[in-house]
């Protein structure tokens, strides 16, 4: 289907890991148990 489509997977891959590293911040996150929507609403 990617063939197809004219999709690169790699591509496709590391766009989404960049987005989650912006969404899900590592500083925010690391050693904390609270939900990602919970941690969000403290800023």
């Amino acid at each position: 289907m990617l063939d197809k489509l004219n999709l690169d997977e790699d591509e496709i891959v590391n766009d989404k890991m960049t987005k989650n590293e912006e969404k899900y911040l590592v500083s925010l996150s690391k050693g904390n148990a609270k939900k990602y929507s919970e941690i969000k609403n403290e800023d």
